[in-house]
C-alpha cells in the first residue's frame, strides 16, 4: 500500500522550502498520508523510494544541487519510481529539474539537459521577469511576486511566484494536460502528465507560500522601496485564499492525492 509522500530536502533545497512544503501538504492532504523528509543519501542507498512510497516531492532550490547530490544513480532511481506507479511532484526548482532547463537569472544562465526528463521535448523556461517588474531571479522579493494564474475552468486565483519556468512542450503526448497557465503570458504554469505507470505533477508556481507564510517572512522588510510591492503581494494571496479560488488551486495540484 502507497501510504507515504517523501518531501526532498538535502543540496540545493532553499532553508524554509521543505517545511514550508511539509506543512501545506499536511493543511490539505489532512491526514491522508505519512509525509516524511527524506534526501540522497536515502534514496542512494537505503531504498526510500519503495514500494509504500505514493509520491516524491521535490520543492524550490536549485537543480544544480539536486543533479550534483543525486546523479546519474540518483535520476534512473527516481525515473523508475515514477516508471513504476509513483507520482512525482515538482515545483519551481523541482519543476526545472523534470525537464531541459533554460534558466536566466540576475547573474546566472543556465542550459541543461540532464536532469529527469520525463518528456524529452519538453523545456522548462525562466526566470519570468515580464512577471516581476522586469527583475530576473535574485533570491530576494524584488523578484518575486503574486501573479494571477487562470486554472482549467477558466476562474483566476493568485499564486506566489518566485523565479519558476514556464513549460514548453513540442511532442505529442497524449496524456499531457496544462492544469494552470501564467494569464499575463498565456503559457503553462503547472502541468501533468503520465510517465509509464506514474504521473507527473510540475509547478513553476509556489501554492505553498500561502498568505500566512509570506506574512512572517516579509515582515522584517528591510527596503521602504517595496514596501508596496509587498503589500501587492500579500493583498492578492489573501483575497484568493478568503475567495477559495486558491484552495481550489490547491485541489487541481493533489487531485490525485485527495
Amino acid at each position: 500500500m502507497r501510504d507515504t509522500i517523501l518531501i526532498y530536502n538535502d543540496l540545493g533545497q532553499f532553508p524554509e522550502s521543505a517545511k514550508v512544503m511539509y506543512d501545506w501538504l499536511k493543511l490539505n492532504l489532512t491526514g491522508k498520508y505519512i509525509i516524511l523528509y527524506t534526501d540522497a543519501t536515502s534514496i542512494l542507498k537505503l531504498n526510500a523510494l519503495n514500494n509504500r512510497i505514493k509520491a516524491l516531492v521535490i520543492p524550490g532550490g536549485h537543480s544544480r544541487g539536486f543533479r550534483q547530490k543525486l546523479g546519474s544513480e540518483g535520476i534512473t532511481i527516481i525515473k523508475d519510481f515514477v516508471k513504476n506507479g509513483g507520482y512525482y511532484y515538482g515545483f519551481c526548482g523541482g519543476g526545472y529539474f523534470g525537464c531541459h532547463i533554460k534558466f536566466t537569472g540576475d547573474d546566472l544562465f543556465i542550459e541543461n539537459n540532464d536532469n529527469l526528463n520525463f518528456l524529452k521535448d519538453m523545456q522548462a523556461i525562466g526566470s519570468l521577469p515580464q512577471l516581476t517588474n522586469g527583475k530576473h531571479f535574485n533570491h530576494t522579493v524584488e523578484s518575486a511576486n503574486a501573479c494571477k494564474v487562470t486554472l482549467q475552468d477558466e476562474s483566476l486565483s493568485y499564486c506566489y511566484y518566485s523565479g519558476g519556468p514556464y513549460f514548453k512542450y513540442s511532442g505529442n503526448d497524449k496524456t499531457y494536460k496544462v492544469l494552470a497557465n501564467y494569464t499575463d503570458l498565456d503559457v503553462p504554469a503547472i502541468v501533468n502528465f503520465k510517465y509509464f505507470e506514474g504521473n507527473v505533477i510540475l509547478s513553476g508556481l509556489h501554492p505553498e507560500y500561502t498568505y500566512d507564510v509570506m506574512n512572517k517572512m516579509l515582515q522584517n522588510n528591510k527596503r521602504p522601496d517595496l514596501a508596496k510591492h509587498i503589500e501587492n503581494i500579500l493583498t492578492n494571496l489573501y483575497n484568493s485564499e478568503s475567495s477559495k479560488q486558491a484552495d481550489k488551486l490547491n485541489k487541481l495540484i493533489l487531485k490525485d492525492l485527495i
